[in-house]
């Protein structure tokens, strides 16, 4: 399985370099862009805008996500230290009932025992 992810992220990647390379090869004249608030204009190639654009959108989005990732890796290290815990007291409180001896375990419930009390009966007590 590591091996077929392995050679799917090597083709994944030639895929994107070979389109980054086509993208900078086909639209190499210059185009103007104008910064509207500050009255500037500068000329690049297109394939940098349409680059740049696209890497400055990937760092972006991955700023904005970074927390929230980390936080749910956090919870999810958390969870599994309460499971693992809980698992671990549950083992103990396990071997402690089954090393006790029979006439201490505590009793079956018998019919009698085993019915709920309703409100009105409390309310007699």
């Amino acid at each position: 399985m590591h091996v077929l992810k392995t050679i799917l992220g090597w083709l994944l990647g030639l895929v994107i370099l070979s389109l980054v390379a086509n993208i900078s090869i086909s639209n190499s004249h210059e185009t103007a862009i104008y910064f509207w608030p500050f009255e500037l204009i500068t000329i690049k190639p297109l394939w940098m805008i349409v680059l740049g654009s696209f890497s400055a959108g990937l760092i972006i989005g991955g700023v904005i996500l970074w927390p929230k990732l980390l936080m749910s890796r956090l919870r999810n290290h958390q969870s599994n230290r309460r499971i693992q815990r809980l698992e671990s007291d549950l083992a103990d409180l396990s071997d402690d009932f089954n090393n006790q001896p029979q006439h201490e375990q505590t009793p079956a419930l018998t019919a009698a025992s085993a019915q709920p009390t309703t409100a009105k009966d409390k309310s007699h007590d």
